[in-house]
């Protein structure tokens, strides 16, 4: 009987296939692809510089649809797959509202790597991202 059982148990457990994370599915297959570029780019430790037609347009949803501010699952899904790509080396912390001008939304967030970070603005015009001042010591916590 216990070995039934036993065969039953890895039977189903081998029959069921991880469902694939999706991130922005809602957004559409197009701004799902530039907002993967952006995270690998930051979990590299680079500045986004995406080039790709519909950049703008992509990044203008994110901020549209929440009335101006950042869409707050948006973000917490790019921090999260920004720390998948990264394998948990770089994280996005503290993401806090900013007036850049009246007109224009955005967010400023720290980046960390190790013991280091880089501040980062987020706008939904060009350029997009900006590091925003140099890379410092993030210390121990």
């Amino acid at each position: 009987m216990k070995k039934i059982l036993v065969f039953i148990s890895f039977f189903l457990f081998s029959c069921h296939t991880p469902q694939k994370e999706v991130f922005f599915g809602r957004y559409g297959k197009e701004s799902e692809a530039i907002y993967m570029s952006a995270a690998q780019d930051l979990a590299n430790g680079l500045c986004p510089r995406l080039e790709f037609e519909n950049t703008e347009s992509a990044f203008s949803l994110v901020f549209t649809e929440s009335g101006g501010k950042v869409d707050e699952n948006w973000l917490a899904d790019f921090s999260q797959l920004v720390k998948k790509l990264s394998r948990g080396k770089v994280r996005i912390e503290a993401p806090c509202r900013a007036e850049f001008a009246p007109d224009v939304p955005g967010v400023y967030f720290t980046l960390c790597f190790g013991e280091m970070a880089q501040g980062v603005k987020l706008t939904p015009e060009e350029p997009l991202f900006q590091f925003e001042y140099p890379v410092i010591a993030w210390g121990s916590r």
